[in-house]
């Protein structure tokens, strides 16, 4: 069957018109070769179609779908996803490594170990390798005995950057059982094994010695929030002895 030009074969439905073949079934191997050029072809079906493209031949999806203006390049390292004027691509290459560059200079890695570094290092060591938003529980307690406190408020969040973790917290109480100097626990992961962190402490209706202020730090290797208080003059600091009542506002940051 023709018609303008264009020829069926193997076909049964209905015929072809002006490039476009509608409602056609195929025969096994009626469709073979580089046939399609420009065409469309619809609602077909068929065990026997070549469905190989053309070598250097480009596949675009029509504005129905997903247009792309460039190609895919495969080889043995691995592939790319070019624009079509080469300028930009992004690149999977060796060991599983996912890689971003800009007209082949490296801009962003997904290191196969984990971790992303930036603009062509590829140091572990400098890699970003985690991310975290969260909430933790602060709980007041004694040194001596820790007791329990009847809450008010125990609102805290976190984030975490890498080994970085900024924090802040908002306690506050109306009675406690806990005896001695007081400490805050539930930091939401263990500080460093080196370096003592500071944080700053905003404290209401707690009492401290005449003359002294009150700080906080984080110890080494610790979950903990110490406590002390320090003459305003300077000279050696102490603990705080446990209040039944009053709020604190701490925020800080330290390294895990």
């Amino acid at each position: 069957m023709y018609n303008n030009g264009n020829s069926s074969k193997n076909v049964t439905g209905a015929s072809v018109v002006d490039g476009t073949m509608e409602s056609a079934d195929y025969a096994d191997n009626g469709l073979s070769g580089d046939k399609i050029d420009g065409g469309i072809i619809s609602n077909f079906q068929s065990t026997g179609i070549d469905d190989r493209l053309p070598t250097g031949k480009v596949l675009t999806l029509s504005d129905t779908g997903l247009a792309i203006d460039g190609k895919i390049e495969l080889d043995g390292n691995g592939f790319q996803v070019k624009l079509s004027d080469g300028s930009a691509y992004w690149e999977m290459r060796g060991a599983s490594s996912f890689l971003i560059s800009d007209n082949g200079v490296e801009k962003l890695r997904i290191l196969s170990s984990g971790g992303i570094t930036f603009n062509g290092d590829t140091a572990a060591a400098n890699a970003l390798d985690d991310y975290e938003e969260g909430t933790w529980t602060p709980v007041l307690i004694g040194t001596t005995t820790a007791g329990t406190g009847t809450y008010i408020s125990q609102d805290a969040k976190y984030t975490k950057v890498g080994n970085l973790v900024t924090f802040q917290m908002r306690l506050a109480w109306s009675a406690h059982t806990g005896t001695g100097t007081m400490q805050i626990q539930g930091l939401p992961y263990t500080t460093s094994s080196t370096g003592i962190v500071t944080a700053t402490v905003y404290v209401s209706d707690v009492a401290s010695s005449a003359g002294k202020f009150i700080q906080c730090f984080l110890s080494n290797s610790t979950t903990d929030i110490r406590l002390r208080e320090v003459a305003t003059g300077g000279g050696s600091a102490a603990g705080v002895a446990m209040d039944t009542a009053g709020t604190m506002f701490i925020s800080g940051h330290y390294y895990v």
